[in-house]
């Protein structure tokens, strides 16, 4: 990316896949409970188009019915971060200017665990996920992002963001491990696609050189 005169102003980073070791949280859950063969079969219907968000989101969780909430907040906590990710994160966070945000269909128990291992404040990154939900100890999702709905899905969200912080597409770059949605990434100045080791610092880099107040 050349070194322009307008600086960065907000850098959106994908979660699962991006800055954690799996790829998918909900993936995770299914197969530490050995439950993956069938849960998988939610994953390819909603993809063929045959049930929408709310469905999938729903049918995953009755998934997890006979086991309890603490059970599978604990198998969420187990998420490991990709090695560079706490120092990418305190890097971008050092810099006040830089608006930060991780907007994901995973879910906001993970981001805020990566916030507190970096000794970040909540407040210093907007994060839009999912959310556990406990039901009477049992657990619930309810969505937030959803995805396929274009009221509420991420470019939906990131517009929202842009408007109340004054921003625009130009100001805004994304890091994520997919890069297939051209819906939420049109516009955008730059988009990283994080797939092997170094995408991270090689984009942090970049970042750096191109923000006010480096």
């Amino acid at each position: 990316m050349r070194k322009s005169e307008d600086p960065i102003r907000l850098v959106v980073l994908d979660l699962d896949g991006t800055l954690t070791e799996h790829p998918s949280p909900w993936q995770y859950v299914h197969e530490r409970l050995g439950l993956w063969d069938r849960a998988s079969l939610h994953l390819d219907d909603f993809m063929a188009g045959k049930i929408d968000y709310h469905e999938f989101c729903q049918l995953d969780v009755e998934e997890w019915k006979p086991h309890s909430y603490k059970d599978v907040s604990d198998i969420v906590e187990e998420i490991k971060f990709k090695p560079e990710s706490q120092e990418i994160m305190r890097e971008l966070a050092a810099h006040e200017d830089l608006h930060l945000m991780i907007l994901s269909s995973g879910f906001e128990q993970v981001a805020y665990k990566l916030l507190r291992n970096c000794g970040i404040s909540n407040g210093r990154v907007k994060v839009t996920a999912q959310r556990l939900i406990d039901d009477k100890g049992r657990v619930q999702v309810d969505p937030f992002v959803i995805l396929g709905d274009k009221m509420r899905d991420k470019r939906a969200h990131l517009q929202a963001y842009l408007e109340q912080h004054g921003l625009s597409l130009a100001d805004t770059v994304a890091l994520d491990d997919k890069i297939e949605d051209e819906r939420f990434f049109s516009g955008m100045r730059r988009v990283w696609h994080i797939q092997a080791d170094g995408d991270l610092k090689e984009a942090l880099s970049e970042i750096l050189e191109n923000t006010k107040g480096k």
